[in-house]
This record gives structure tokens, C-alpha cells and sequence, in this order.
């Protein structure tokens, strides 16, 4: 479901029984997982991939590069910065910075420095 409201940008794909909330924004080369849901005035950025039942909360934003892996789900009014990985399913309700790596292996998160 794509409200009218929504704008999504060239060569995106959404899969089945995704759900795009309200005023939400997805720049293009971007992917939205399956039963996935983007809520009201969430901003995704280019060439992003959001996984399976990941949930992108309500004015939350989520930079361009980065991947969001099954069953994430970032509250409401986050930040997630450019090139990150969360890889942990959980819920992230604090901002997430930019080159920051969560991977199932590691204890905490992992800056990358290129």
C-alpha cells in the first residue's frame, strides 16, 4: 500500500504487503522489504535497502548507503546517518551516526574509518 501523499523516486522496487505511510519520501535506487513499513513523513535516501518486516518510524530518517536488515525497527523521529548497517534486529530509538557498523558478531557498534 502506497499512500497518495507518498513520493517515490525512479527505479525503486517495494515488495508485497509493504506499507508507505503518509508523506513518507524514497529517493531512488531504493528497496523496501516485504511486509515492511515506512510510517508517516519518514525520509529514506537514495540506494538504500530495507529489509523483510523492518519498520522505519514516523519522521524518521534514514541516509543514503545504508542497509537496513530483517525485522529492524527504528522509532519514531530517528536518524540514521549515511553508510551504516544495522544487522541486529532490535529496536533503535536513538539517532545512529554515520559509518557505523551493527553486526550480530560484535558486543557493541563499530565506527568504520575508510
Amino acid at each position: 500500500v502506497v499512500d497518495p501523499t507518498a513520493k517515490i523516486g525512479q527505479n525503486c522496487f517495494i515488495a508485497e504487503q509493504a506499507v508507505i505511510g503518509p508523506r513518507a519520501r524514497v529517493d531512488y535506487n531504493t528497496v523496501v522489504g516485504a511486509r515492511s513499513v515506512l510510517g508517516f513523513g519518514a525520509r529514506v535516501e537514495s540506494s538504500v535497502w530495507i529489509g523483510d518486516n523492518s519498520r522505519v518510524g514516523a519522521e524518521a530518517c534514514v541516509g543514503s548507503n545504508t542497509v537496513v536488515d530483517s525485522g529492524v525497527s527504528i522509532a519514531d523521529r530517528v536518524k540514521v546517518g549515511k553508510q551504516v548497517v544495522l544487522q541486529i534486529p532490535g529496536n533503535y530509538d536513538k539517532d545512529v551516526p554515520e559509518k557505523t557498523f551493527h553486526h550480530r558478531l560484535f558486543d557493541r557498534p563499530v565506527r568504520i574509518y575508510a
